[in-house]
């Protein structure tokens, strides 16, 4: 099942966020009209572009077990992802607990989890000049050396 959370053109003008969840076997198949990243958050997924098969990617259970994979496919490519059980993929972009997206045009974009929560968080940004330029708000600094 896929279902969209940023419609491009919509809820941002140059990002789109679809969201995947698959079951084993299931396959997540399409041209891609534009730029595309599929995200893999959990699983092991087998990727073929334009009818050749690239291999396989993933290899976490969820999103806090190890670094997560992608896969990149221009604009005009048939790209095709089948899962090896059931799994997530963003496909696009995305992020949170329940299927949860925020848009946040301009400014500052802050994250917080409760003591003994854990938080993912799926960063995405687009266009020209962008640049991830993190920042502790020094009254805060204490929390890091805790």
């Amino acid at each position: 099942m896929t279902h969209t959370v940023v419609a491009p053109g919509k809820d941002a003008e140059l990002i789109g966020l679809d969201l995947a969840e698959l079951a084993a076997g299931e396959a997540l198949e399409g041209r891609c009209d534009a730029e595309t990243v599929a995200v893999v958050l959990g699983g092991i997924v087998d990727v073929t572009v334009d009818g050749v098969p690239l291999g396989r990617t993933g290899a976490r259970r969820s999103v806090f077990e190890g670094p997560g994979h992608a896969v990149y496919a221009p604009p005009g490519t048939r790209l095709r992802l089948v899962t090896e059980g059931p799994r997530r993929v963003r496909h696009r972009q995305r992020a949170a607990r329940r299927p949860h997206a925020g848009v946040h045009a301009h400014h500052y974009h802050p994250v917080v989890a409760a003591p003994g929560y854990a938080l993912y968080y799926l960063w995405i940004m687009a266009g020209d000049g962008r640049q991830m330029i993190p920042h502790l708000d020094p009254a805060h600094a204490w929390v890091a050396e805790a």
